[in-house]
């Protein structure tokens, strides 16, 4: 990835990217959420609020991704 600066979904401002994000894909195989309901929960409910790479692809903080392991524990 040539540019490493990346924004906030929420606000669109530059920032670096927490250490340890993942994409969708990982934060799928993770919790077992699928990228679908991801995206409908970002859209419906603003959380997860993913950090966007310069491709405008989604990147999760570890803390996020915990708390959609605890979120899919207590829905199952």
């Amino acid at each position: 990835m040539a540019d490493a600066r990346v924004y906030a979904a929420d606000n669109g401002a530059d920032a670096a990217a927490p250490a340890g994000s993942v994409g969708i894909a990982a934060v799928e195989r993770d919790t077992g959420i699928s990228k679908e309901t991801l995206r409908v929960w970002e859209r419906r409910y603003g959380f997860p609020a993913p950090w966007r790479d310069a491709a405008g692809e989604r990147l999760y903080a570890p803390e996020q991704v915990q708390r959609l392991r605890l979120i899919k524990r207590l829905l199952d």
